[in-house]
């Protein structure tokens, strides 16, 4: 192409660093800061250190979490409790809200051994005491087979479709869901999400 550029390099004194006829493919440049060469990250992952000099090469979204920087998200959806049969109060795994605001959460019972009833409920966790902390709780319990779906998302006021209820909550960073029963007959369900932006 006949309107490429050049680039001349030159040191402190203003004298040229690439010698005449040097194979300019072969040229490799760097940036030097703290005495070091700044890397380029090429990984992936979460939990990139806040002091780790990086040069940013690829169209990636990073955040900041007060420690470290961390990946942005999409829309997320998983399992929250497989389908089991419980006779007990089931709490899932705590799980890690990155950068989203709601989540759905669906339940799905399928066997009734008796007259159980279940109580699906989201739980926070106070950061500074590591205590559990009630957000939702379905105002109604659930007393058959069935399917239910719950939708907590901050400014949503109307349920549509078969939305069994609606929270105007925001979802914190640390949750889980809790399944509460009314009584130890058994009951076999599993629970879903969706993590809403």
């Amino acid at each position: 192409m006949s309107d490429i550029k050049r680039v001349l390099l030159v040191n402190a004194a203003g004298l040229p660093l690439i010698e005449t006829g040097t194979d300019l493919d072969s040229i490799r440049v760097g940036i030097y800061g703290d005495s070091k060469f700044v890397k380029v990250k090429t990984s992936t992952s979460d939990a990139v250190p806040q002091a780790d000099s990086a040069l940013a090469t690829a169209a990636k979204q990073y955040q900041f979490n007060g420690a470290e920087f961390e990946r942005v998200r999409g829309t997320i959806e998983g399992e929250l409790l497989a389908s089991a049969a419980r006779t007990a109060e089931t709490n899932s795994a705590t799980q890690t809200n990155y950068n989203h605001k709601g989540v759905i959460i669906y339940v799905d019972w399928t066997v009734e051994a008796d007259t159980v009833t279940l109580t699906p409920k989201v739980e926070i966790q106070d950061p500074s005491s590591g205590d559990w902390i009630e957000l939702f709780a379905a105002a109604a319990a659930l007393t058959a087979v069935g399917k239910a779906t719950y939708l907590i998302y901050p400014g949503a006021v109307t349920a549509g479709g078969e939305i069994t209820e609606i929270q105007d909550l925001a979802l914190p960073r640390t949750w889980r869901f809790t399944m509460a029963v009314g009584d130890a007959d058994s009951a076999t369900y599993s629970v879903g999400f969706s993590l809403l932006l």
